[in-house]
């Protein structure tokens, strides 16, 4: 019941504003004003009250930002038939004030953003939404994978090879110096010869007499 009567003391005080825009003016005036009020162009509240009962009721409430499901509960209707009302209205109203949103509105993100950037409110959204399309959802780009690259792309070979190969380097290059660090094999002894033999008891023989005579002259 409060809900209603906030909504009735709204849509009369913006009539009462409509009406006071033409009786406040001075007389003076009303012909300049007349030859302009042909080129002006009618706000959606103005035109909307042009329009006849019950059209007019619903389109108040619909488009001043009441809910279309309680828009017609006030109205005895379904929601498809205050649809059908909103969107012949949208589709062959005049060029209205609110038109001059329609960057805005394709701008906007969403409706929120909309209300936001203009300052008007959701009423004023589903008129734009019936008279120039409903806004397509922004899908992000989704990140390209890997496995999406083309095939002929050169494929870098795995780290994990390249370590395996790395030990391997490693462990034969430890291995060379301890091989080159081993002792070499003693050489097999030599076999003398008779005439070799013979020659060696000679020299010995010669030795021999060599200390035995230095020793006969120490005496």
């Amino acid at each position: 019941m409060h809900e209603e009567l906030c909504y009735h003391e709204r849509v009369q005080s913006l009539v009462h504003a409509e009406a006071r825009t033409c009786v406040e003016e001075p007389m003076q005036q009303r012909s300049s004003i007349a030859m302009a009020s042909s080129t002006r162009k009618l706000t959606l509240l103005s035109c909307i009250l042009k329009q006849p009962s019950p059209q007019k009721e619903v389109l108040l409430q619909a488009f001043t930002g009441v809910q279309l499901e309680d828009c017609a509960g006030r109205n005895s209707m379904s929601r498809s038939e205050v649809m059908d009302i909103c969107r012949d209205f949208a589709e062959h109203a005049p060029e209205l004030e609110e038109d001059r949103y329609e960057m805005a509105y394709h701008a906007s993100k969403d409706r929120y953003d909309f209300c936001q950037t203009t300052g008007q409110n959701e009423g004023v959204f589903l008129y734009m939404e019936l008279r120039y399309g409903k806004k397509k959802p922004i899908v992000s780009q989704p990140a390209v994978s890997v496995a999406a690259q083309p095939a002929d792309r050169p494929v870098t070979p795995q780290p994990k090879k390249k370590r395996a190969s790395r030990r391997k380097g490693t462990s034969a290059s430890k291995s060379e110096p301890a091989q080159a660090a081993a002792p070499a094999p003693a050489p097999a002894p030599r076999v003398l010869t008779e005439e070799e033999k013979a020659a060696a008891e000679l020299r010995r023989q010669q030795r021999r007499a060599l200390r035995e005579r230095d020793k006969g002259s120490w005496y």
